[in-house]
């Protein structure tokens, strides 16, 4: 005769934290120093869906998502599932971003904005405009004859909302303005109730930190390194708050994920998932989880993400702990 025994205390998806993006387009056609024309707006641009898993996929700096821009001929009205411009103009139209002449962070710290800007020199992207690209540096895609994929698309528009065509001579210079917008989407603990086996029901609060929008937002960052979370667990039973920084009352220590992935969560949302496991050694009344940033491959800088167990989870040495934390990036708006 057997006695099954669980071997993992596992709450079910505590972690729920989301982050909102929108973006926006301005621009200016300049000859000889005097401005042409002035693009309505800013025009809003839809993030594709490409745009939304490439930031839910690699974690990095979201600046960099949008560090390129490219120019079309297309007229389609742009939408989520797009993931190239309609009629890519080729890779002379490629322009990096002028770091130098862009701003960065924004705004308050739950609610932050930065700015890409690309500008055009008077022998180049010499052509007729209508669509707008904004994707990620790559090194082969720029030569394909559909061009990168993605992470915003939109057409220019008059300041009346029209799609027009500009008209760019050899005479002329094209400043292009993408800002972006990237917003905590609650302010407050997001709350759900989660069954333990052996415990009972338990309530989560989970909550994205200001540590976490500062590094997404900061193209400073080493980026390779900027999204790597580890997570440790805590005693403290004290309220979370969004300028927390770091873990309160650990115990035992950090757990490196065995699962990364993106999966689809909704219509215009995708998010990022990962598992951690520790150990039957761990033993203590977990009150805390929190998730850490590493700002380079081995210096942890602050806290981005904690959740709170009410009641505390007791925990012996004769059972694993799991969690399985999922971080949500949609649109604010479409």
């Amino acid at each position: 005769m057997y006695i099954l025994v669980p071997k993992f205390m596992e709450p079910k998806d505590p972690f729920q934290v989301g982050v909102g993006m929108e973006g926006f387009l301005s621009w200016e056609l300049c000859r000889k120093g005097v401005l042409l024309i002035q693009g309505g707006g800013p025009v809003h641009n839809v993030i594709t869906d490409r745009g939304l898993k490439k930031t839910a996929e690699i974690q990095n700096s979201v600046v960099y998502n949008c560090t390129t821009c490219v120019l079309g001929t297309g007229i389609s009205t742009p939408v989520s599932t797009d993931i190239k411009l309609q009629a890519y103009g080729g890779n002379g139209t490629k322009k990096t971003w002028n770091s130098s002449a862009g701003s960065y962070q924004q705004g308050a710290a739950g609610d932050r904005w930065f700015k890409n800007i690309f500008e055009y020199g008077l022998t180049e992207a010499v052509g007729n405009w209508t669509e707008v690209g904004f994707c990620w540096e790559s090194s082969n895609d720029f030569y394909s004859a559909s061009g990168p994929d993605l992470f915003a698309r939109v057409l220019f528009k008059d300041g009346q909302g029209n799609p027009i065509t500009v008209q760019k001579t050899s005479e002329d210079t094209l400043t292009i303005t993408y800002t972006l917008h990237v917003k905590r989407i609650s302010d407050t603990p997001q709350v759900n109730t989660v069954n333990v086996p052996g415990v009972g029901d338990v309530e989560v609060e989970s909550l994205l930190l200001d540590k976490a929008l500062n590094y997404m937002t900061n193209w400073t960052i080493n980026w390779n390194y900027a999204y790597e979370y580890k997570t440790q667990l805590g005693t403290s039973s004290d309220p979370l708050i969004p300028t927390m920084t770091q873990p309160r009352a650990i115990i035992g220590g950090y757990c490196v994920p065995t699962l990364r992935q993106t999966v689809n969560y909704v219509s215009g949302a995708m998010y990022r998932e990962f598992l951690f496991e520790w150990s039957a050694s761990v033993v203590g009344n977990i009150a805390e989880a929190t998730y850490q940033i590493l700002y380079s491959s081995s210096y942890v800088d602050g806290t981005s993400v904690a959740c709170r167990f009410t009641p505390a989870i007791p925990k012996d040495n004769t059972k694993k702990f799991r969690l399985r934390p999922r971080i949500t990036y949609g649109r604010i708006s479409a």
